[in-house]
């Protein structure tokens, strides 16, 4: 009877055991699994920042675009518009030719008048060589109209050789070059320009041609058609 007690007290501890370890390997298992839900959720939380970051990047590089491109949009809106402008004022400000600058150069009163037509009024006018500071002969002024502009021509020694050209209405600055048509001339680059006028020297053939401005608009045309006579 002792024996069997014994046996029968045996087989509880080796079951107890078995269980112990059937235990462990589930708790094995279960930190296995744990750990691998720990780096899935670390993953999904690295990915998602990762994410977060790309897409806030791309919205400020959108924006960035966005910008720039407003930017060049509005210069180039800007650029249309002075065009606009420029041929809008040129195609009002439509100027008549005068004459050209070689029929007028050394000409007598009697040649300029065939090209301007007879002058509408006149004055003596004195001239001193810049040079030898020596006065000059026959010396006077006659007045044109034409085109509504009021020609001056001074003539010294009975020759053409100083012109005053003064519009009569108003003339935009930036009308320069149906200002030079007048003279049947083409745009050239100025030796001087500024607010104040653009100047050309030894150009057009003649020494001087002068078109001076003020708060943007001509104010008079001074041509010297002789170095001689400056």
């Amino acid at each position: 009877m002792e024996e069997n007690n014994k046996k029968d007290t045996s087989k509880p501890n080796e079951e107890e055991k078995s269980l112990d370890k059937i235990k462990d390997k589930d708790k094995d298992k279960v930190d296995k699994v744990s750990g691998c839900g720990c780096l899935v959720s670390i993953l999904v939380i690295i990915i998602c920042i990762v994410a977060f970051h790309s897409c806030g990047s791309n919205k400020k590089v959108d924006k960035n675009n966005t910008k720039q491109t407003t930017v060049q949009q509005k210069q180039e809106v800007k650029k249309e518009e002075t065009k606009k402008e420029v041929k809008q004022e040129e195609t009002k400000q439509e100027l008549g030719q005068l004459f050209k600058l070689s029929d007028i150069k050394n000409k007598s009163q009697e040649e300029v008048n065939t090209i301007l037509g007879q002058p509408t009024a006149n004055r003596q006018e004195k001239w001193n060589y810049y040079d030898t500071k020596e006065e000059a002969p026959n010396c006077f002024v006659n007045i044109y109209n034409k085109n509504n502009m009021e020609i001056e021509v001074f003539f010294i020694d009975s020759k053409a050789a100083r012109i005053t050209v003064t519009p009569k209405e108003t003339i935009a600055s930036s009308n320069i070059n149906n200002i030079l048509k007048m003279f049947y001339l083409s745009f050239d680059n100025p030796d001087l320009a500024n607010k104040f006028g653009m100047h050309w020297n030894n150009q057009f053939g003649v020494y001087e041609f002068a078109v001076n401005f003020q708060d943007e608009k001509v104010t008079f045309i001074h041509i010297i058609l002789d170095e001689k006579y400056k």
